[in-house]
């Protein structure tokens, strides 16, 4: 079993349940997160069907895992304390039964995107939203001003997205900023691109991630790392991704995604020898 220090601004690559197993019973103070939608999720649309973002999310098709998830968040959050968890409307009926079980529902926040699905081009209308279900262990306050249940916010899309469903900045931030204080450790059992580790950051607050395949791991590693340096408060994590250089991570990085995770530029077609030679990439580092 972990201590409450062992797992603070800490990122682990393996499977969720494992880990949450060794959490302390009641030590986060607000969980924000995006499962599996549990609709064997891909981007159909691509026409590379080679690129990375066109395989399916791995533990897409396992409800299971959504159940026994649940069932640990409960268990490892504070008293008074809240959730957010992002699901698709596809499945809202499931994740509701199961949510219900454990929390007290206090709002399904529907987040509006700037653009929509494709589905049936011919016999339904596209989606332009998603569903996060805000709820309570106990009763936990807003913080600020009182908000409405639907929030605009736009999808990361091109150069910027690492993650076929990385959530917005803005998004996470706004969650994290109405249900936690800074200091308080936020959890995250499927970390993907990071955002819920950067935002926590960037507000001053600890985070614990899990994040089941390493190569998004590393992208993690790698976006809180840069910003790290301004939080002396906060301990390094560049050794959560083992025996990697920062440089092959970033290699990496570039050879699937084109972008240099430590200047943010899309530099398709360059060598990262030749990037990292530019004066504008020195200048940032």
């Amino acid at each position: 079993m972990f201590k409450v220090e062992d797992i603070t601004n800490k990122i682990f690559n393996g499977d969720c349940i494992k880990v949450m197993r060794d959490i302390p019973s009641e030590s986060i103070d607000l969980i924000v997160t995006d499962p599996p939608y549990l609709i064997s999720y891909k981007t159909n649309h691509r026409k590379d069907k080679d690129h990375e973002f066109s395989t399916e999310i791995a533990n897409d098709s396992n409800p299971q895992l959504i159940v026994d998830y649940i069932e640990q968040c409960e268990r490892i959050m504070k008293n008074d304390t809240a959730m957010y968890m992002f699901c698709s409307a596809d499945k809202v009926d499931f994740f509701k039964q199961e949510i219900e079980k454990k929390f007290k529902i206090k709002n399904m926040i529907i987040w509006v995107k700037n653009n929509w699905t494709a589905g049936d081009l011919q016999g339904s209308f596209g989606r332009q939203y998603e569903i996060a279900f805000l709820v309570n262990k106990g009763r936990k306050k807003i913080n600020g001003k009182r908000l409405t249940d639907v929030w605009n916010f736009n999808r990361v899309v091109g150069n910027s997205q690492v993650h076929q469903n990385q959530k917005p900045l803005d998004l996470i931030k706004q969650c994290i900023e109405k249900h936690s204080d800074e200091g308080d450790l936020i959890f995250d059992g499927f970390g993907g691109s990071g955002t819920t580790a950067f935002a926590s950051l960037e507000l001053n607050r600890d985070y614990c991630i899990v994040e089941y395949e390493e190569k998004y791991c590393k992208i993690i590693s790698q976006r809180c790392g840069n910003l790290i340096e301004s939080y002396k408060d906060v301990p390094e994590i560049k050794d959560t991704v083992k025996d990697e250089p920062v440089k092959e991570v970033i290699k990496e990085s570039v050879k699937e995604n084109n972008i240099c995770l430590l200047c943010g530029v899309n530099y398709e077609g360059m060598t990262l020898e030749a990037h990292e030679a530019r004066k504008f990439h020195q200048e940032y580092v």
